[in-house]
């Protein structure tokens, strides 16, 4: 049974059932027959729906903000569609666990778009598409948003003007991270720690630093492209025992602090490709020396390689 949520904001004044329109009061009781319901309002507020245990699936076209916790722990929510969102909330969806697919189009523009912690724990959430006209890129996204989604497979990340965030990706089923618009790439620690099928990472317009354990334990992972100016804290590398590429697009050497061992243990015979004219620095580096004496990272020109442009093809597919 559809239902339909009317025109005021959340929660609604309670009306009659003969309307077909319901209060979150009535959902909370247990009052309104379960299914998927249809929300008009521009906004719902925060804990709305929280800990709702009927509601399957949500539509809301005209939804432009999303309170905290507004479907936090919503156990029968399999599918929500947003097509002019603004804003999501901290927590909006955290710890709905038969969520399966995302869609939303909206203007992610504006700081906090997307909340701290807003899809986690959806263990079962495995698409997730910012679609449509009104998608633009996002520029603000708070960390844990997609944390322990560990069947998330795959995200457009052509749509990231930013992935500056805390454990942002950590523990997901993402495999693959091509984000040619990410500029704000920095401080990603954990961003990807766990994610074991990830296979490779491309931001080569990224800016920032790469924080501690941004790719720790990512044991599938065969190559990264950045052009981030420090790798700080530790553990950054850690465990990537398959890491074969890392392409480092800097004018300048990239510093190390914490040590270059602790950012690559498990890291052997790894090709770096930097610009011609810093290979001799980095093989003399504070840092990235001993690392080169340890036979754990190769040094190469850039130049002439087949990842020169950052139009190169890999993996069987070309990225841009």
């Amino acid at each position: 049974m559809g239902l339909k949520l009317g025109s005021t904001s959340i929660p609604l004044i309670k009306t009659t059932y003969g309307t077909g329109e319901w209060t979150t009061e009535a959902f909370i009781q247990g009052l309104a027959p379960s299914g998927s319901i249809t929300i008009n309002t521009s906004s719902i507020s925060a804990y709305a729906f929280m800990n709702n245990k009927v509601i399957t699936s949500v539509a809301a076209p005209n939804c432009i903000s999303l309170g905290t916790y507004a479907f936090y722990n919503n156990s029968m929510l399999t599918h929500v569609s947003m097509s002019q969102a603004s804003v999501i909330g901290n927590n909006a969806f955290q710890s709905c666990t038969n969520l399966l697919t995302v869609t939303i189009s909206g203007n992610f523009s504006t700081a906090n778009a997307i909340g701290a912690s807003c899809f986690y724990d959806c263990s079962s959430l495995t698409e997730v598409n910012f679609t449509g006209s009104g998608a633009v890129g996002i520029n603000s996204i708070a960390g844990g948003a997609f944390g322990n989604c560990i069947n998330l497979s795959s995200i457009d990340f052509t749509k990231f003007n930013s992935l500056k965030a805390q454990a942002l990706f950590r523990n997901t089923g993402i495999t693959s991270v091509y984000a040619p618009n990410a500029t704000n790439v920095g401080y990603w620690e954990s961003v990807f720690m766990g994610c074991l099928n990830l296979s490779y990472v491309r931001a080569p317009k990224s800016t920032q630093v790469l924080g501690r354990n941004t790719f720790n334990g990512d044991v599938a992972l065969q190559l990264v492209d950045i052009k981030n100016s420090t790798i700080t804290g530790g553990s950054v590398f850690y465990n990537c025992s398959a890491l074969k590429t890392l392409i480092l697009r800097n004018t300048s050497v990239m510093t190390i602090a914490g040590g270059g061992s602790a950012n690559f243990t498990g890291v052997s015979s790894c090709n770096v490709y930097v610009p011609s004219a810093l290979k001799a620095s980095y093989e003399s580096a504070t840092n990235w020396v001993d690392l080169v004496n340890s036979g754990q990272l190769i040094f190469n020109d850039l130049e002439g390689s087949p990842y020169e442009s950052v139009d190169y093809v890999y993996a069987g597919v070309p990225e841009n």
